[in-house]
């Protein structure tokens, strides 16, 4: 479940990002390998000891899909306190990019696709992907 703020006895146990890859109105979201969710989720992943948020989505995004975006360029949303079988914050990014990147996928996926953000809640998300996408483009 999302929470804009800590819920109570809210105790993180890691920081993630992830982040909306902006082209022409669409974005890019990449198919899990099916032991790993076999689902579809935004470029992302975990913030490492010592890295900020901004950079571990510029280090998430060349290491899953081989673009390189500046840090300049990252849009901070939002951040949200998810509570699951472990608690963790997850900070929501976006960049607009002028042209479409070519996408390299590391071994965690299989896929990858641009969709708008309508089209994007008709796929199998990762969970609570569908309330980001709501929430980040007010549908």
């Amino acid at each position: 479940m999302l929470y804009d703020s800590p819920p109570e006895k809210f105790t993180p146990s890691f920081e993630a990002a992830g982040c909306y890859i902006m082209h022409e109105g669409k974005f890019l979201v990449l198919l899990r390998a099916p032991n790993d969710g076999d689902c579809w989720c935004t470029p992302g992943g975990g913030v490492d000891a010592g890295e900020t948020p901004e950079q571990a989505i510029v280090r998430e995004l060349m290491e899953e899909v081989s673009i390189i975006i500046p840090l300049e360029r990252m849009q901070h949303k939002k951040t949200y306190y998810v509570r699951k079988e472990k608690d963790f914050i997850y900070h929501v990014f976006m960049t607009t990019l002028d042209r479409r990147p070519k996408v390299v996928l590391d071994e965690d996926h299989v896929e990858h696709t641009w969709v708008t953000p309508q089209d994007a809640l008709s796929l199998n998300l990762i969970a609570d992907e569908d309330g980001c996408i709501k929430e980040t483009f007010g549908l």
